[in-house]
């Protein structure tokens, strides 16, 4: 069995004719539209992830120099994969991503949003001990430069998804839209598809 690392930095393990690519823990899935002003701090903030980490960018059509910002990252880093498309929407965007997602958890991250150094290693540690179908954080608003109250989701610890307990959350608004402060096994976000009517 050999290894070839790829120009873009991907690693194939190769026995016979057989090509897999490595597995990754989490995708990180990151809607983009006309977010120059942002974007590269948004990036930069991801890079700590670590090389069990996929980070998929979707820019949805824009206009401004976003689409050359995830290009440049993903020419130099083989975690990046961006996926230009024309102009649906951040819910119809994050659906793609779901649908390309190749990592065992996928979370989603806003293009203005920036991720704390420890992120990754906390969550990383929660999935090693308990393999939960979900985890949840907390996090900041910002604005003015000024950061605003922490955001904390109250939600029931052990939720199972075995009861659709997850899912009523969902359908009852309980959990707000705040895809953004969650961890999802793959699985579990392939059964959620969200209304693309949402931009």
């Amino acid at each position: 069995m050999y290894s070839i690392r790829t120009a873009a930095g991907a690693i194939y393990a190769v026995k016979g004719i057989e090509l897999s690519v490595e597995k990754k823990l989490i995708t990180i899935a990151i809607p983009c539209y006309n977010s120059q002003d942002y974007m590269e701090n948004c990036i930069k903030s991801l890079l700590p992830g670590g090389d069990d980490v996929e980070i998929l960018i979707i820019d949805d059509g824009s206009t401004d120099k976003s689409s050359s910002i995830c290009d440049k990252y993903a020419e130099i880093d083989g975690r990046f994969t961006v996926h230009h498309r024309k102009n649906s929407g951040v819910s119809a965007a994050r659906n793609y991503g779901i649908s390309c997602a190749k990592g065992d958890y996928i979370t989603f991250v806003d293009s203005d949003d920036y991720i704390f150094p420890f992120y990754f290693k906390e969550i990383k540690k929660i999935i090693d001990e308990s393999s939960p179908d979900v985890v949840v954080t907390s996090g900041y608003y910002w604005g003015n430069e000024k950061k605003s109250n922490v955001v904390e989701l109250n939600i029931p610890h052990n939720i199972s998804t075995d009861d659709n307990s997850f899912y009523r959350l969902l359908a009852d608004r309980v959990y707000p839209s705040g895809l953004v402060f969650s961890v999802f096994k793959r699985s579990i976000a392939q059964q959620i598809e969200l209304d693309e009517s949402i931009h």
